[in-house]
């Protein structure tokens, strides 16, 4: 396994809603996700590609998208001016959890957050993913606030 982390691109797309799938099976005790028509899904795909502050990275095995991260950059008042960021959708496949994926998807992440100059990456993970926690605080990740999510259901 020679993993490779690099944007995503349009033909990611099928696998990444592939992956966003688990992401939704194990938030399902807290809110319902639907899949995004293709038509919808490309479209949304091309916002976030055009936006100069989203990096959409993939994970990459031999030509299979087997990871993914959204990493958003925002401008800041405080900290001298510096952007800081958020972390979100980060989801590998059940195949290759505790393979080194996803410390590779932060290794980027990180590389990216340090030629911006951003003063911190914030993420929340769902009170249930543990397993999830345990990862993010092997890396160094620090639990530092509580969050809060306010929550808006389709009309």
């Amino acid at each position: 396994m020679a993993i490779t982390v690099r944007p995503a691109d349009l033909a990611d797309l099928p696998a990444i809603l592939d992956l966003y799938a688990y992401l939704a099976e194990e938030a399902a005790a807290f809110y319902h996700e639907e899949r995004l028509p293709p038509a919808e899904a490309e479209r949304m795909f091309q916002e976030i590609a055009a936006h100069p502050g989203q990096f959409l990275l993939v994970a990459d095995d031999a030509g299979r998208a087997v990871g993914t991260v959204l990493l958003v950059l925002y401008p800041n008042l405080t900290h001298e001016g510096r952007p800081a960021a958020v972390l979100e959708n980060m989801v590998i496949h059940p195949d290759y959890r505790r393979r080194g994926v996803g410390a590779a998807l932060l290794r980027a992440v990180d590389g990216l957050a340090r030629t911006y100059r951003v003063v911190k990456i914030s993420l929340t993970s769902n009170a249930a993913r543990r397993g999830a926690h345990r990862f993010y605080e092997a890396l160094g990740w620090q639990r530092s606030h509580v969050g809060y999510t306010l929550a808006y259901p389709e009309p």
